[in-house]
């Protein structure tokens, strides 16, 4: 018994973390692994409905007794008899979003999912909720904490474009166009070739520019060279030099082009490159016969640029503010006189279709220490406005636009030509909704009048 004890106290450190070790092949596993869930899909059933979703609210922190209290929460519970009552009970897990998860998703979390509380990857397929989150297609827009915010993640979507020349000061016709294998060749005089057309671009930022070469020389250059240069931007710029070490048993890149980046020469914009000019000179060493020719079937700009995901694409959050005491002044189809009209569901009808139906609104006080400001027509239809004038005549208004100054008073006529008309609404001072807000974040890609 004494050498028991003995070992124990000799050997305690080792049987301390064997103890330790055992339960956690149990507990590891559990808490790193998935929660078996059902496999498969259930169709969702097919419901008559005039809803277009619903708001998810979550009260973080208030507890289930409370909710279903009726002294503690009396307006919600007063409302229970009108509306479905659903218990749902999440997974033991109590973090806010490892519960919103369930209750958005129906898929039970992980004990794992407690150590990434607000990063949880959907378990199954993409949902409304992740997708607007993660996927580039979408824009995320939303109205909260008095604010109105529109979300875009948008990875950079380049697209590449190729002109080709169409003028040339050398007559060399055969390079104008795109690749179609004639060709101008040349042992000595020069091949020069301009007109690059990128007007429908000019909107789009430029990443890249590169010139592109259907070229060939066909035979080695042991002495000769072939200069490419870049003009119109300043001093003539040299692309780069064709030699024998580039020409080794000729050269033939008539079907495969040569692609050489422009960028270290010019601080490219679109008027720039259509600016362009190139010039392809075949140098010989003037001894002897000439090493070879060159052969020029094409040469292009081709420009890589930054082009918006779609042809047009935007986002909208809408939000209503409303107030009692707004700065305006309504007048409905049951004020002032009516001529040849008759009442309906959306106002004041034409009675007889032959003449125009007449609505006059008289003696409109302005607000004492105020001014009419515009005047604004609502129905569907073609109306006349008209205000009466100090000298007893009628002038004729646009709906939007501003009344003059005509005294504490001002009579309105309205003709109605065909169509319903609803109200007539005229706005105190000329009042403004002035809306201030920033766009922060990267963004390139978005156009340029946001």
């Amino acid at each position: 018994m004494e050498e028991y004890g003995a070992n124990i106290r000799k050997y305690w450190l080792p049987i301390f973390f064997l103890l330790i070790l055992a339960p956690l092949t149990v507990t590891v596993p559990h808490v790193l692994l998935d929660s078996n869930n059902p496999t498969g899909a259930i169709e969702a059933p097919e419901l008559e409905t005039t809803s277009n979703g619903f708001l998810l609210i979550i009260l973080d922190g208030v507890g289930e007794n409370v909710m279903l209290n009726y002294d503690m929460m009396p307006e919600l519970n007063s409302k229970r008899a009108e509306a479905a009552l659903l218990d749902l009970r999440t997974g033991p897990l109590t973090l806010s979003a490892t519960c919103v998860s369930e209750l958005m998703t129906g898929v039970p979390n992980s004990p794992i999912d407690g150590l990434r509380n607000f990063n949880l990857d959907h378990p199954g397929g993409p949902d409304p909720w992740t997708l607007a989150a993660n996927d580039d297609q979408y824009s995320v827009g939303m109205v909260a904490d008095n604010e109105l915010s529109i979300t875009h993640s948008r990875p950079n979507n380049f697209v590449d474009h190729t002109e080709w020349a169409t003028t040339s000061i050398t007559n060399s016709n055969n390079t104008l166009g795109s690749p179609d294998s004639f060709y101008t060749w040349s042992k000595g005089p020069d091949i020069t070739m301009s007109g690059y057309d990128f007007s429908s671009f000019n909107t789009y930022r430029i990443e890249n520019v590169s010139i592109v070469l259907h070229i060939s020389i066909p035979e080695e250059l042991y002495q000769d060279e072939v200069y490419i240069k870049l003009q119109n931007h300043g001093p003539d710029k040299l692309i780069t030099v064709l030699t024998n070490v580039d020409t080794p048993g000729g050269l033939n890149r008539m079907n495969n082009p040569l692609v050489i980046s422009l960028d270290n020469l010019v601080e490219w914009d679109w008027v720039k490159i259509e600016n362009t000019q190139f010039t392809i000179d075949y140098a010989s060493d003037n001894i002897g016969s000439d090493d070879s020719e060159v052969r020029v079937d094409a040469v292009g700009i081709r420009v890589k640029y930054n082009q918006p995901w779609y042809s047009f694409e935007n986002v909208k959050a809408e939000t209503v503010l409303s107030s009692n005491e707004l700065p305006i002044i309504d007048f409905g189809p049951y004020e002032g006189s009516v001529e040849n009209l008759i009442y309906s569901t959306c106002g004041l009808e034409k009675e007889e279709q032959i003449k125009d139906g007449i609505w006059d609104i008289t003696e409109i006080e302005k607000p004492p220490l105020q001014e009419f400001g515009r005047i604004h027509s609502y129905g569907e239809g073609n109306f006349t406005l008209k205000y009466k004038k100090n000298d007893g005549t009628f002038q004729s208004i646009n709906s939007g636009e501003l009344l003059p100054l005509l005294g504490e008073k001002i009579d309105l006529r309205i003709l109605i030509h065909d169509g319903c008309i609803e109200k007539i609404r005229i706005d105190i001072n000329d009042p403004r909704l002035i809306i201030e807000g920033e766009v922060t974040g990267k963004t390139d890609g978005l156009s340029n009048s946001s």
